[in-house]
């Protein structure tokens, strides 16, 4: 009787997903017409043979995809050169002055990709801006696999060539949308295809090239003015989901027990809205010492904050991203949502420093975040869960050794 009703419960959870996900897409339906109607008012773009041909990137990335697009931004120069091409490149989340330092492109803007879907005014403006240029390609590089709002910037363009990727093994996005918008839909089928392999796959296509040497960008170090001792580490408690976040009281034990081997303090850092986690974390401290610079770093000095750690450990995050790439020893505590393409770090010809992967490995891993065992009220991923401190710590120590 037991077992039935568990089951009839599974069926209801997928009737309550399926609907989910029509409302959703009927959504995107109507937000692409209400568009289209919009577009009707605001004046196209006339083609200037006269000046430099125009290419705009549209770059939906957090920090984690922007340490990985970074690593193949030349390539994009490669493909459109300075003397024939102006590259306009369209960034979210305050990432403009990492991409102006780090990059070649001749402009830099940001715009609020993750709020225009339902913020009506910006979003004519934001449709109004793109349509004053007649651009030569416009290039979606995150890609139609998750249905992203730049798939709706794409539409609103006026371009020769509309470029993005697709993984079909992943993809949300309808038919649909791909024939209408796009006029170049590089398609790949790979549930293992690592973030940083992704976005090399669609440069290297544009290249006409095969390239499976991939080079992680390093940034460049600054000037930093906060105060630091020399030798700290950070743990990064945060993720943009819930259930992404291993528990408080699970990070606070692992960081007492660094803290009886090491004696080095930990350091919390990121944006404000990271205090309530590093808050439910420091309640939980009792001897190990700890050191707050949340909100007063830019992204630069964040960046430049990692670099000095002696080591990190994260959630799955960016700063496990910028660990990886700066090459700072990093424990990433992680369930398998997304396991070969986000956390591995197993790409081809892969001659970096490999990360300290901390996760109860389970034949379901690479979910894509849909998860059947997850039940009706659980905060956290099953398999994230399930990992212990005592398992946790086995690793970090691992770590520390390795370092000394």
């Amino acid at each position: 009787m037991k077992k039935e009703k568990h089951e009839n419960q599974n069926l209801s959870d997928k009737t309550k997903i399926l609907t989910k996900l029509k409302l959703i897409k009927l959504f995107k339906y109507l937000v692409y017409f209400l568009d289209r109607i919009l577009c009707i008012f605001i004046k196209k773009p006339k083609k200037d043979l006269n000046a430099k041909k125009q290419v705009l990137i549209l770059a939906n990335l957090g920090l984690g995809d922007a340490m990985n697009f970074l690593s193949v931004a030349e390539k994009y120069r490669k493909v459109y050169p300075k003397d024939k091409y102006e590259i306009t490149l369209y960034v979210s989340n305050h990432l403009d002055e990492l991409m102006k330092k780090e990059t070649d492109f001749d402009k830099v803007e940001l715009v609020p990709f993750n709020t225009i879907v339902i913020d009506i005014k910006n979003r004519i403006k934001l449709i109004k801006k793109i349509r004053k240029t007649y651009y030569t390609a416009v290039i979606d590089i995150m890609g139609l696999t998750g249905c992203t709002p730049s798939m709706y910037l794409m539409a609103s363009a006026v371009a020769d060539e509309k470029i993005s990727i697709i993984n079909k093994a992943y993809s949300i996005c309808p038919k649909f949308f791909q024939k209408k918008i796009y006029t170049k839909l590089i398609e790949i089928n790979d549930k293992k295809i690592t973030n940083i392999e992704y976005y090399h796959h669609l440069a290297n296509e544009l290249l006409n090239i095969k390239d499976d040497n991939i080079k992680c960008h390093k940034i460049k170090e600054i000037e930093l003015k906060i105060d630091l001792p020399k030798e700290y580490y950070i743990v990064y408690p945060s993720a943009s989901l819930d259930k992404k976040k291993w528990e408080y009281e699970k990070y606070a034990e692992l960081i007492e027990r660094i803290y009886a081997k090491t004696k080095l303090p930990v350091v919390f850092c990121g944006t404000n809205s990271d205090i309530k986690d590093v808050e439910e974390v420091t309640k939980n401290i009792k001897i190990a010492k700890y050191i707050n610079i949340l909100g007063k770093t830019s992204v630069l000095e964040f960046i430049e904050v990692i670099r000095r750690a002696q080591f990190v450990i994260t959630n799955d995050t960016g700063a496990y991203y910028i660990a990886l790439g700066l090459e700072v020893p990093v424990s990433i505590i992680t369930g398998g949502y997304t396991y070969d393409g986000f956390v591995t770090y197993n790409f081809k010809n892969n001659p970096y420093k490999k990360p300290y992967i901390i996760t109860d490995k389970r034949e379901c891993f690479n979910c894509n975040s849909n998860c059947k065992y997850l039940e009706k009220g659980q905060d956290k991923w099953p398999c994230l869960h399930a990992v212990t401190v005592d398992y946790a710590w086995k690793t970090v120590e691992q770590m520390i050794n390795d370092i000394n």
